[in-house]
């Protein structure tokens, strides 16, 4: 199967759940690929070992979602596991400081702590996140450049920490998070594991 496959099927399988449209042009990039941070799906074949990531959304009733998943065709390299779990850890430290009020370059320097610690602070080469909703990025920008941003309750984030080393591999996980007065919810339920195909 080729990455431009995998997107059309996608597309379509979405559609026979009821989304109205993509939100964006689905981005399926793998192995080396997958270190384009926004890569287009080409039509690059997958191979045993690679690292594939899927970031996808769709619209419904007007409004947006959009998530990203990162897989194995088989084993993925060891390095990819280790940053794998950088990522995680990331994803889980922004959740623990994400809420109504909060800093939005804080959250972000949570997830973006941990990535630096581990050694792959210069592969980590966009925001955190941003708000979602009616368009697919709206404010807040989950950034080290919003340092004046706060978080507003009612409202959805993404929360996309990702890894991308040139030449080998890249990798994202992203949810969308429902950000209320007292309290966020995860309103993406796909399994967050690095699942190997």
């Amino acid at each position: 199967m080729r990455e431009r496959e995998l997107a059309a099927e996608l597309s379509y399988r979405a559609r026979q759940k009821g989304s109205e449209a993509d939100a964006f042009e689905i981005i399926v990039v793998a192995g080396e690929h997958g270190a384009y941070v926004h890569g287009r799906a080409s039509d690059r074949k997958f191979r045993k070992g690679d690292v594939v990531t899927v970031d996808f959304g769709c619209r419904v009733g007007g409004f947006h979602s959009d998530m990203t998943r990162t897989f194995a065709i088989g084993k993925p390299p060891k390095e990819a596991l280790r940053a794998w779990e950088v990522v995680t850890s990331a994803h889980a430290a922004a959740l623990e400081h994400l809420g109504a009020g909060a800093s939005a370059a804080a959250v972000d320097r949570a997830a973006r702590q941990i990535i630096e610690r581990a050694g792959y602070g210069d592969y980590f080469r966009h925001s955190l996140g941003h708000g979602l909703g009616i368009e697919v990025h709206e404010a807040p920008a989950l950034s080290p450049r919003n340092a004046n941003g706060i978080i507003p309750a009612e409202c959805v984030v993404t929360i996309e920490p990702g890894i991308y080393l040139p030449g080998r591999f890249g990798m994202r996980l992203e949810d969308d998070v429902y950000v209320g007065r007292d309290r966020i919810e995860l309103l993406t339920t796909a399994p967050r594991q690095m699942i190997q195909l």
